[in-house]
């Protein structure tokens, strides 16, 4: 699920190929490791997923454990460790989330020579 791509953040898996695509684009994102402190205030305070063609806040675990169940994923802090550590379900994970949406910078954007 992507809204609008501009000021969101996603996770994406670090291997050789997305590290020469980010070298390509690196003037223009942002990236690096996020701590789990960093992915859980993002869930709860940005969380969303598309289920039924509706965008769903997660406010809840019962989204995750109804969709993700399956795979053992039944609550924030699962998706929290699956994203952290790259694990098992980081793909399906991923998949179940939509992109997180910021806020602009309080100073505004700029480029940075």
């Amino acid at each position: 699920c992507i809204r609008d791509r501009f000021l969101t953040a996603s996770f994406v898996k670090l291997d050789k190929k997305t590290t020469l695509a980010l070298k390509r684009v690196e003037n223009y994102v942002t990236y690096g490791y996020p701590t789990r402190k960093t992915i859980m205030e993002l869930l709860l305070k940005r969380g969303h997923c598309k289920v039924d063609g509706e965008l769903k806040p997660l406010n809840t675990n019962e989204l995750v454990e109804r969709y993700l169940g399956g795979l053992g994923v039944i609550c924030l802090e699962d998706i929290a460790h699956e994203l952290l550590t790259d694990g098992p379900n980081f793909d399906a994970v991923n998949k179940f989330l939509c992109s997180f949406r910021l806020n602009k910078p309080k100073k505004g954007l700029s480029l940075i020579h």
